[in-house]
């Protein structure tokens, strides 16, 4: 069974590429048409993202959506190793 990413999951993996890419919040936001309060709410995983939206950020981040979902380039969930020890 596949499974589900959370929001928070994905908030965390909007900001690494953000910030990867050098922009701020206030950047995407403008970019995708909303204010820099609901990025960071997005970037903490405190409110819901609709698909439509996901795509919006994907496409200005220049990142795929598979990946801010947690998948590889074949669409194989990808999950942090439990630490062992």
């Amino acid at each position: 069974m596949a499974r589900r990413t959370s929001g928070k999951e994905i908030g965390r993996r909007i900001r690494a590429a953000r910030l990867a890419r050098g922009v701020t919040g206030e950047w995407l936001a403008e970019k995708i048409g909303t204010d820099k309060g609901t990025v960071s709410r997005i970037e903490h995983g405190a409110t819901g993202l609709s698909t439509d939206r996901l795509q919006d950020i994907a496409a200005a981040l220049g990142a795929e959506v598979g990946v801010l979902l947690g998948r590889d380039a074949t669409g194989v969930s990808v999950r942090p190793r439990a630490a062992t020890g």
